[in-house]
C-alpha cells in the first residue's frame, strides 16, 4: 500500500523540470525547500499533504523547528513572464546544480524561485543554456577532461539504457542465457534483486540522467571557483541579471530586485537553524522532527 501512494505521489510532485518543492510549517509558512524524492517520503508515510502542485508545496501535519526563509516573496499562481496560471512549475533563476553547491545564505531563501509555464520554461532554457556554456568557457571547465570521470559515467549509463531498452522491447524473444545476462546489469544499476517491468521499462530511458551528469559537475566546479563571497554574489546577480534581459518578465512581485542584498547567515543563525534551505541542515531537522512525531503518535 505504502509503494503503490509512493509511485502515485511521484507522479505528482516529480515533473521533469522540477528542482525541488517548498515545505510549509503547519501553520501556513514556508520554512524549507527539499527535494522531490524527499517530499514522496513525507507524503507517503502521510506526514504532510499537497497543498499545491504548481508549484509543488507541501504542508506538515506536525509542528516543525525549521525557521522561517528569509527573502521570501509572496508569488502569484502566474507565470513571470507570460502571466497564464496553467501547467506552472516552480523555478530556480540560479539553476540548482550551481546553487546547490553556493553557501547556505544563497539557499536559504526563495527569493529566486519563480512560477514560470511550460512554454515560457522551455523557451528561457535555451537561452539559460548559452550561458552555461559561456561560464564553462570562462572558468575553463572541459567535460571531456578525463579527471571529470564524466565520460566513465555516461558510457556506463548508456550501458544500462542500451541493455534495459533491448531487455522492454524484445526480452521475451531473446535466448535465456541472454536474458538472464541483461537482467544482471540492470539489477546492478537498480541495486535490487528483483526486477519489475517497469524497473526496466525505466531504465531503458536513462537520457534525463545522462544529460545531468555534465551538469552536476559542472556546476560544483565552477562554485568551487568562486572564492570569495563578492565573487559569489556576483555569479547570483549576474544571474538574475541575465533572466530579467532574456524573459522580459512582466509579473515578478514589485519589491523583487536584481541587487536584492544577500544576508549572511551568523554561526549563531546556523546553529539555531534559521536560514536553512533546501540544504543537509534543513533536510536533517525535518528528519529529527519526524522522529518526534512518530514518538508522540506512539506515545498516543
Amino acid at each position: 500500500e505504502l509503494e503503490a501512494a509512493s509511485v502515485e505521489i511521484e507522479q505528482k510532485v516529480s515533473p521533469p523540470n522540477w528542482d525541488e518543492c517548498a515545505v510549509q510549517a503547519a501553520t501556513g509558512e514556508t520554512i524549507c525547500c527539499c527535494i522531490p524524492k524527499r517530499a514522496v517520503w513525507y507524503l507517503s508515510r502521510r506526514l504532510a499533504q499537497l497543498v499545491s502542485e504548481n508549484p509543488t508545496t507541501l504542508q506538515l501535519f506536525f509542528n516543525s523547528k525549521g525557521r522561517l526563509m528569509k527573502g521570501k516573496t509572496e508569488l502569484d499562481p502566474i507565470c513571470v513572464r507570460c502571466g497564464k496560471d496553467e501547467n506552472l512549475q516552480s523555478y530556480n533563476i540560479i539553476p540548482f546544480w550551481y546553487r546547490k553547491y553556493l553557501p547556505d545564505q544563497f539557499k536559504a531563501s526563495l527569493y529566486d524561485v519563480v512560477n514560470i509555464c511550460t512554454r515560457c520554461h522551455d523557451s528561457y532554457e535555451v537561452q539559460a543554456s548559452a550561458l552555461k556554456d559561456l561560464l564553462a568557457k570562462e572558468y575553463g571547465f572541459d567535460a571531456k577532461d578525463p579527471k571529470h570521470k564524466i565520460l566513465d559515467c555516461i558510457k556506463e549509463y548508456q550501458r544500462v539504457q542500451k541493455t534495459a531498452a533491448a531487455l522492454h522491447k524484445a526480452g521475451d524473444r531473446m535466448p535465456a542465457e541472454r536474458v538472464a545476462e541483461y537482467r544482471r546489469v540492470v539489477k546492478a544499476y537498480c541495486g535490487k534483486e528483483d526486477l519489475t517491468p517497469d524497473d526496466i521499462a525505466k531504465s531503458s530511458d536513462l537520457s534525463e540522467k545522462i544529460k545531468n551528469i555534465a551538469a552536476k559537475t559542472h556546476g560544483r566546479f565552477i562554485v568551487d571557483k568562486l572564492l570569495s563571497l563578492e565573487e559569489q554574489t556576483r555569479f547570483v546577480l549576474r544571474w538574475r541579471s541575465y533572466f530579467l534581459e532574456m524573459v522580459s518578465p512582466r509579473y515578478l512581485p514589485q519589491t523583487w530586485t536584481v541587487p536584492a542584498p544577500i544576508e549572511p547567515v551568523s554561526a549563531t543563525a546556523s546553529e539555531e537553524g534559521e536560514g536553512e534551505g533546501e540544504g543537509e541542515q534543513g533536510e536533517r531537522e525535518l528528519d529529527r522532527d519526524y522522529y518526534r512525531a512518530v514518538d508522540m503518535q506512539r506515545q498516543q
